[in-house]
């Protein structure tokens, strides 16, 4: 009997060839690239400081930061990263979009220069922070192979936003053995991760 699980590993594109084929000038992978992408694009493209600023040109302008990640991508590079490669690239578009829709509105408002500068501080600051936000996030992932198995799954429901009690009706622990497996967790992840404070 064949399991239900694997009945999507073929849903999975070849970003490899994909992007090889797209870089060739095939407009059909290169279609595929985007689509592939599509859902990241939307989500990037609604966070309210780019459609405060950027409106429904948004969702282009991310696009765009698709199409520079095919055209910046080196035959060679680790195949492995390139969702956060695509998304970091999006990510820089909307960044250089706001930033210059602030300076039009400053200009046309005839604000002050200071004003302008501190605007576009804080913008950079809300991307930075959300960036450091996804790499931490993704490091803790990528060390939950190394913590003991119960662990690890208390890490995943948490990071899956339940709380102790969910988790520990889900693993048939009481809370006090989930909140002590957390706080081993935690304490092993900060080695891991070189966390000092």
């Amino acid at each position: 009997m064949i399991k239900r699980s694997a009945k999507r590993q073929h849903d999975i594109p070849d970003f490899e060839a994909l992007l090889k084929d797209a870089k060739c000038g095939s407009e059909a992978a290169l279609l595929k690239f985007l689509q592939c992408f599509e859902g990241l694009a939307v989500k990037l493209a609604r966070q309210s400081v780019c459609t405060d600023r950027l409106g429904e040109d948004a969702l282009q302008i991310a696009n765009l930061g698709i199409l520079k990640a095919v055209q910046d991508w080196q035959e060679g590079d680790d195949i492995h990263r390139i969702a956060a490669f695509v998304a970091n690239k999006m990510r820089t578009e909307l960044h250089t979009a706001i930033r210059r829709q602030q300076s039009v509105e400053t200009m046309e408002g005839g604000s002050n220069q200071e004003a302008a500068l501190k605007q576009d501080v804080q913008t950079y600051r809300e991307f930075q922070l959300s960036e450091l936000s996804r790499l931490r996030l993704w490091l803790v992932r990528e060390c939950l192979t190394l913590l003991p198995r119960q662990q690890a799954n208390v890490i995943t429901g948490l990071l899956a936003g339940k709380s102790l009690q969910m988790i520990g009706r889900e693993l048939h622990l009481d809370t006090r053995t989930v909140s002590l497996h957390r706080s081993r967790a935690i304490k092993k992840l900060r080695l891991l991760l070189g966390i000092t404070i």
